[in-house]
């Protein structure tokens, strides 16, 4: 079977690169400047105290309601929790 572009859209095939034989790779030219004083003094700062955890330690949340798919929703109160049911049985 052939393809209906075979005729107008057809590949040309690999073709090497004519590249004279002269050409020399050479690495790029620089300014030699020097490079200016950190700012931190000598201090390492390659690492960072760890993070400490957070977690709820309050009573003003009585739960946690699913709105649309896993859309997880803090509820506060009674009515917020029939207003969340409401919307996502509709």
């Amino acid at each position: 079977m052939t393809t209906p572009y075979a005729g107008k859209y057809r590949s040309v095939g690999f073709r090497p690169l004519n590249v004279p034989a002269t050409a020399v790779v050479t690495a790029p030219v620089r300014r030699a400047t020097e490079r200016p004083p950190s700012r931190n003094g000598g201090v390492d700062t390659t690492w960072a105290p760890a993070h400490t955890v957070q977690k709820y330690t309050g009573t003003a949340c009585i739960g946690i309601s699913t709105m649309h798919k896993s859309n997880a929703v803090p509820v506060f109160n009674q009515q917020q929790a029939v207003e969340t049911a409401t919307m996502r049985r509709g």
